[in-house]
């Protein structure tokens, strides 16, 4: 592929196209307007979003969009790496994250509906949920694929030949 004015100029405009994205899902939110103008903005950056885009596909060309095409097949294509089992400490941690994840919340929603009735409970009730979400999904990561290989077996039905 030849690096002459259209690649540098499509190039750009395949960047300057994400921009309205991020303005209008980051920045335009957090503006105080109606909702009719906010809607206004963001379909008129879309499109011309959807415009700088295509402008630049037409400026980079076909061997431009068979790279790219190679390049994302590629991503998706590669074979995964063997699983490696964990250690004994990362089990353990990884158990109580999960375990931590999934009775806490329960204790703090009792505590907080039968305890506390103002609002800012509430607004610590829901941050804190958030948290033991996150940790749930962390210690998914933690514990790893032989666990959760191990995990969906529990749900097997034994087959009957074997």
């Amino acid at each position: 592929m030849e690096k002459n004015w259209k690649y540098y100029t499509g190039i750009s405009l395949l960047w300057f196209s994400v921009l309205p994205y991020l303005f209008v899902f980051m920045i335009l939110p957090f503006w105080e307007m109606s909702a009719g103008e906010s809607l206004t903005i963001a379909s008129s950056l879309l499109v011309f979003s959807e415009v700088l885009f295509l402008s630049s596909i037409a400026l980079l060309g076909k061997p431009f969009i068979n790279l790219l095409k190679e390049k994302v097949f590629a991503f998706f294509k590669k074979t995964p790496e063997p699983v490696k089992p964990i250690g004994r400490a990362r089990h353990a941690v990884g158990i109580t994250m999960l375990l931590c994840s999934l009775v806490l919340p329960t204790l703090l929603m009792e505590f907080t509906l039968l305890v506390s009735d103002d609002a800012l409970s509430h607004d610590f009730t829901l941050y804190m949920l958030i948290a033991f979400d996150a940790l749930f999904v962390a210690s998914l990561f933690v514990l790893g694929g032989v666990f959760w290989g191990k995990f969906k077996k529990l749900f097997e039905w034994p087959d009957k030949s074997s």
